[in-house]
């Protein structure tokens, strides 16, 4: 997609919650395009350290191999699962549930 279309887009249609608009509009849309350990580029080349990834989903950093692996191996495998029987399931932790009385060792919800 052209950058101009994404600018575009984020314009009509993106929310941006910890963006004033007014310093949003004035600054323009910033376009993410890659990711490197804790820091990620823009579109236009500039770098910036991704402050806010850690807090919710990248805490390990972008671009980490060994997570891309067994990402990869589970998207071919089982991409999704519902959570109400099968492997994803069976393997959740139970070492928690253990001390819980009455719970007997079994996985609790």
């Amino acid at each position: 997609m052209l950058m101009n279309s994404l600018v575009e887009l984020d314009r009509a249609h993106l929310v941006h919650p910890v963006a004033s608009y007014r310093g949003h509009e004035k600054a323009g849309v910033r376009v993410l395009a890659s990711g490197k350990g804790a820091r990620v580029k823009d579109a236009s080349g500039h770098e910036l350290i991704d402050g806010f990834a850690g807090l919710w989903c990248v805490n390990a950093g972008y671009g980490q191999e060994t997570i891309i692996e067994a990402a990869t191996r589970q998207l071919r495998e089982l991409p999704y699962a519902t959570g109400y029987f099968g492997q994803s399931s069976l393997c959740m932790p139970t070492s928690g549930c253990k001390s819980l009385p009455g719970s007997q060792g079994y996985r609790c919800r």
